[in-house]
C-alpha cells in the first residue's frame, strides 16, 4: 500500500502507520521521505511520531488480512482515541484468536476498566497474568499485578 490521498498512510511489512508531522524546536515543520528514521536538515533533528490509524486497520481486516496484529492494533488504536466499545470488540477477538499472548489480556483489561467494568477487567489481568507465567513475560506480568492491586 501506498500513501493515501492525503499522503500519510504507509504500509510497512503488515503494520499500517499515519504520519503526524511535528514542529522541532525553531517552529519550522518536519519534512522527509525515508521512513522511519530521524530526519536531518539544516543540522536540526526532525522526528516524525507515529500513530496507528483505526479506520484503516479496520479496513485492512474487511478485506481479508484478520488475524491476533490487526485486531490488536484496532483494539489499542481505538482505545487511544477513547473509543472504548470499539476497542473492546477488537482486543476480546483478538483474545479469542490467540488466547496464549499476553499483551491482548492486558490492554482488554485497561478497555474494560476504561468501560467501568472494574470485575471484567480484574478476570482479563488475572488471565493475562497466567499467560505471562507460562511465557515466562515477567514485565507484562508485573505490569498486570500492579494494575489488579490498583483494583482493589
Amino acid at each position: 500500500m501506498g500513501p493515501d490521498s492525503s499522503g500519510s498512510v504507509v504500509d510497512l511489512s503488515r503494520t499500517i502507520l499515519h504520519i503526524e508531522e511535528k514542529e522541532d524546536v525553531i517552529g519550522l515543520p518536519a519534512r522527509g521521505a525515508v521512513i522511519g528514521v530521524p530526519f536531518v536538515f539544516s543540522a536540526y533533528i526532525r522526528v516524525l511520531v507515529w500513530t496507528m490509524d483505526p479506520l484503516v486497520i479496520e479496513k485492512m481486516i474487511e478485506q481479508g488480512r484478520d488475524g491476533y496484529e490487526a485486531r490488536l492494533a484496532a483494539g489499542q488504536a481505538w482505545l487511544k482515541r477513547g473509543e472504548v466499545d470499539r476497542a473492546l470488540v477488537h482486543l476480546e477477538r483478538a483474545c479469542e484468536t490467540v488466547p496464549d499472548r499476553s499483551m491482548a489480556w492486558q490492554e482488554l483489561g485497561r478497555a474494560r476498566l476504561a468501560s467501568g467494568d472494574q470485575d471484567g477487567a480484574r478476570m482479563a489481568w488475572k488471565q493475562g497474568i497466567a499467560v505471562a507465567e507460562t511465557n515466562g513475560d515477567k514485565q507484562a506480568e508485573k505490569v498486570m499485578t500492579v494494575w489488579l492491586r490498583r483494583l482493589s
